[in-house]
């Protein structure tokens, strides 16, 4: 018995070593800019005149500011791969127009100038553009290889939007401050990407969301999709989030404030999300949605996020989560009870427009749970829960006893495994107090390692490799993709 333990630890040590290796995460070395040497640059400078009256906007043919004006039509005169250069201020209100600010469609790249300003203890760059209005400043569409960095945006709508870009050259937002106080009874976010296939790398970036729980609607740091699920593709190119700074404040009983990959009807894939700061206040900090597949979630501090739901939501299938430091969920959902940290959950919320979904083959483990304040899982003689603990397995119909959002059915949350052994709350127990698997004909299969053998459903560490054998096939496809992605960009592959 304990040899067969030894081997199950190796395997997962192995694991986390292939992971910690695989270079999903090259990026890093990938330049700001997407630019070659024939560019030009073409330096702009902000008047943040709110004046809507004195310009048209040249593709809308409605009222704009100066500002807007004069950068769209720098774009309009730009070739692929130019540089546009803002400097100073620029009001960019797009409540007077019909569409957006500054449409994009070709690869460009958009910055600001080096200088950094301080303000309320914070540092970001000087380039500054105001949008008192709904549509985002800047909306990339139908193009790959547009970069924007080096600019703090201040807006009351969405910050950034990336709609219709395919191509192998990637979009990077990168080392941009976008502050959104949410202004609107409409969904928006700091950055949101929807329908594409090229790489994408949001990097390096501070995201700020004040009061997310604004009216009967809600506003995210980040919400990337890449199709709808009934089209029944999704992106082949990875998506990297790394080393942002992301801040959000709001009600804790609102939806809001979280990193959203996925969407409720949005398929997305090959995710790296790594090396992030979360703080503040949000509904759920990483959600990862139902349509789902193969992302890794690692090396994430949210210890100073406090939650309504888990700290980190995994739907969908061959997810890694590892080695992030999670922080406190508080309550305030409609559950009744302290939510996990994390949960592993299957749901389907627009059956029957959408279809169900497994949960399937996802791994957590080497978490540290110590600042979530949860002493572990003990329920009254009905089996209500008196105090939570820090991970559950289950799908969200079995809990609830009914169908949440409609008739659901096919729905599985299974063959998912758990390896949390060293870092729970001090004093609190192991994995038999700290995981509730709650088993049901939709939730079964799944792995639990330090559970006593009379809780262990099914014994035998056949389906252990099989996953894990899964999630290393994953890891060398993805890299072979990146090797032959920075070939033809001619960009170096990091040790």
């Amino acid at each position: 018995m304990k040899s067969n333990f030894l081997k199950i630890a190796g395997l997962l040590i192995c694991l986390v070593f292939v992971f910690s290796s695989f270079q999903l995460s090259v990026a890093a070395e990938v330049s700001e800019e997407n630019i070659d040497s024939t560019s030009s640059i073409t330096i702009i400078d902000g008047t943040n005149d709110p004046d809507p009256t004195k310009f048209v906007h040249p593709l809308w043919g409605s009222p704009c500011t100066e500002d807007i004006y004069n950068v769209q039509m720098a774009v309009l005169s730009a070739q692929p791969y130019d540089s546009l250069i803002l400097n100073g201020e620029f009001c960019f209100d797009t409540e007077y127009d019909s569409d957006s600010g500054v449409l994009v469609t070709i690869p460009l790249t958009i910055k600001g100038d080096s200088a950094l300003i301080d303000e309320n203890g914070i540092s970001r760059p000087a380039t500054t553009i105001y949008n008192s209005g709904l549509w985002a400043p800047f909306v990339l569409m139908g193009t790959d290889g547009v970069t924007i960095c080096d600019m703090s945006i201040m807006t009351n709508g969405w910050g950034v939007e990336v709609y219709d870009c395919f191509g192998e050259q990637p979009i990077i937002v990168s080392n941009t401050y976008i502050e959104l106080d949410p202004d609107y009874s409409f969904h928006t976010e700091c950055i949101n990407i929807v329908d594409f296939d090229c790489p994408v790398y949001i990097t390096d970036n501070q995201l700020i969301v004040t009061d997310y729980g604004l009216g009967s609607t809600w506003a995210d740091a980040i919400q990337i999709s890449a199709f709808p699920v009934w089209s029944g593709v999704s992106n082949q190119h990875e998506v990297v989030i790394r080393n942002n700074r992301i801040h959000c404040t709001g009600p804790l009983n609102m939806w809001g404030g979280r990193v959203r990959l996925g969407y409720s009807v949005g398929i997305l894939n090959n995710v790296l999300f790594e090396n992030n700061v979360m703080s503040g206040t949000s509904s759920w900090g990483i959600e990862v949605c139902m349509y789902t597949s193969d992302c890794i979630i690692r090396n994430n501090d949210l210890s100073g996020l406090s939650t309504t739901w888990s700290q980190i939501a995994l739907l969908g299938s061959n997810h890694i989560c590892h080695d992030n430091v999670l922080g406190q969920p508080i309550g305030g959902n409609p559950w009744g009870f302290v939510s996990a940290a994390i949960e592993i959950a299957s749901m389907n919320m627009h059956p029957p427009a959408t279809p169900s979904w497994h949960t399937e083959n996802n791994v957590i483990m080497r978490n540290d749970y110590r600042n979530t304040g949860l002493t572990g899982w003990t329920f009254d003689d009905d089996d209500n829960v008196l105090t939570s603990g820090c991970v559950i397995v289950y799908d969200w119909e079995a809990y609830f006893g009914i169908p949440l959002f409609g008739v659901t059915s096919g729905l599985s949350c299974r063959t998912n495994l758990v390896f949390e052994a060293g870092s729970f709350p001090v004093g609190t127990g192991g994995a038999s107090k700290q995981v509730w698997v709650l088993e049901s004909d939709i939730t079964y299969s799944n792995r639990v390692v330090g559970l006593p053998p009379d809780e262990v459903e099914t014994r035998g560490i056949g389906q252990l490799i099989t996953g894990a054998g899964e999630v290393m096939d994953f890891c060398d496809e993805m890299l072979e993709l990146k090797i032959e992605l920075l070939q033809t960009l001619s960009l170096p592959l990091t040790e």
